[in-house]
């Protein structure tokens, strides 16, 4: 059977991804690109499929023993999180979009943004009321599970026991956008906007729900106290490996020892500040001589002394990167917001306020930056 993993954008998926991949070889996952610049002739001995795809790409290859599944978010979080996730990642460059407020983003992209998710699992690109009952059929039909973001730790216990899966622990979601705080401040008639315009994404939502609580119910006595369990252990040594191997590996296959900067960044957001400078120590020795003054190498260095508020020697190796130019633009810029984020912790708000409109200078759309001027009143 091909296991065919349905990524709809800003579902948690990407942490999904990568526990799923670790059961397969290598030689036995596909994505999706791959086969449009190749086709099926590449589809020999595969078990894994995955991408930013429709439902419908089984019949585009022509599998017969398949199976989908996928994660479903609540609508309005998957939105915000769309939103804020293209204004710093997407449109970096795009002052026009920079400054558009939600509802107007929402307007003017309504063909991509509204009721995705209703989209994605029906495969059709027109969304209404027929095409809201084909996602249920293709729930009932052809997915073997459908997760809830929401409910993220109990949906990786029930696809581990459909699937026989090992290892599920992840410590750390993976491309998690920090929008949290500014949803707080967001009004109800803007969430109210968000809701009427993916009102089947709502919908779905609340049915995939009811999918998975049948699971739960099913899994029998035990699920309560196998997922306590499961969230000790992914909060203690197997999560932290785990993120740390999931972000290290893929680095270390290419032969960087770079990456053992952003390991140490793990260990550094878990405030074992030994652990994180011990594995500094070892990344800077192994990688003198060969990556010693990349720019790369000193800012995730720099991450870690930020991290474990070492700083006066973030600092030092921010400024330098920022007043480097000849250096990578983005990497100045970014270097620059995150002096004025120290600076801030150190009550130096006018240090901090030239940072910020420095980083935008180098960087126009950098979301945080951005963010921050506004906060403090510019």
């Amino acid at each position: 059977m091909v296991l065919i993993f349905l990524h709809i954008p800003k579902t948690g998926g990407s942490s999904l991804l990568w526990i799923l991949q670790r059961h397969y070889r290598l030689e036995e996952v596909f994505h999706d690109t791959v086969f449009q610049k190749a086709g099926d002739c590449f589809l020999n001995d595969k078990k894994f499929l995955h991408g930013h795809f429709k439902y419908g790409i089984h019949e585009l290859l022509k599998l017969r023993n398949y199976k989908y599944i996928s994660l479903l978010r609540n609508p309005v979080y998957r939105v915000f999180s769309h939103y804020f996730y293209a204004r710093e990642q997407m449109f970096m460059n795009d002052r026009e979009f920079r400054d558009q407020d939600l509802v107007s983003w929402l307007e003017k992209n309504k063909s991509w943004v509204s009721n995705l998710q209703t989209a994605y699992i029906s495969g059709e690109d027109h969304v209404d009321l027929k095409a809201l009952r084909k996602a249920k059929d293709n729930l009932k039909k052809d997915f073997l599970f459908i997760g809830i973001t929401e409910l993220f730790d109990e949906s990786l216990l029930i696809l581990r026991k459909l699937l026989g899966l090992k290892d599920i622990y992840y410590g750390l979601p993976r491309n998690a956008t920090q929008f949290k705080h500014l949803m707080e401040r967001a009004n109800e008639d803007l969430f109210l906007e968000v809701e009427r315009v993916n009102r089947y994404d709502m919908e779905l939502y609340e049915y995939a729900k009811d999918l998975l609580m049948e699971h739960i119910k099913n899994y029998g006595s035990d699920f309560s106290r196998d997922l306590e369990e499961f969230r000790k252990r992914n909060r203690g040594k197997e999560g932290i490996l785990a993120h740390a191997l999931d972000v290290g590996l893929r680095e270390v296959r290419r032969g960087r020892v770079i990456a053992l900067f952003r390991i140490a960044q793990v260990f550094a957001m878990r405030g074992e500040r030994e652990k994180a400078l011990a594995i500094c120590d070892r990344a800077r020795r192994l990688g003198w001589g060969l990556i010693t003054m990349e720019p790369d190498f000193i800012y995730l260095e720099a991450g870690v002394y930020r991290l474990l508020r070492i700083f006066k020697k973030a600092e030092e190796l921010y400024i330098g990167l920022a007043k480097d130019e000849g250096i990578d633009t983005p990497i100045r810029g970014k270097s620059y917001y995150y002096l004025g984020e120290i600076y801030l912790e150190e009550g130096k708000r006018e240090e901090a306020l030239e940072a910020f409109k420095s980083c935008l200078e180098l960087y126009p759309g950098h979301a945080k930056a951005y963010i921050r001027l506004k906060e403090l009143d510019l």
